[in-house]
C-alpha cells in the first residue's frame, strides 16, 4: 500500500483507540490488559505494546500495533 494510505490507516486506528479509551474506565482497560495505569493514550499503547512484546527493530515501541490490537479487541 502507498505510504500516504498506511499514515492516513495509522492515523484512524489512532483515533478509534482514543475513542475507546474515552468510554471505556481506565480500571477496565487495565484490569483487561493486565497493564498498570497510564496517563494518556501514548501511554496506554506504549504499555500495551511491551507488556505484548511489540517491538520494532532496536527495541522500539510499535504503537501502531498495539493500536490495532485494541482496535482488534473492540
Amino acid at each position: 500500500a502507498p505510504l500516504g494510505s498506511l499514515i492516513l490507516l495509522s492515523f484512524f486506528v489512532y483515533n478509534a483507540v482514543k475513542e475507546i479509551l474515552k468510554l471505556c474506565p481506565a480500571r477496565v482497560l487495565v484490569s483487561l490488559y493486565k497493564i498498570p495505569s497510564f496517563e494518556s493514550v501514548d501511554d496506554f499503547l506504549q504499555i500495551v505494546a511491551t507488556v505484548r512484546g511489540k517491538l520494532k527493530k532496536g527495541g522500539i515501541v510499535d504503537i501502531d500495533a498495539a493500536a490495532r490490537i485494541v482496535l482488534h479487541d473492540w
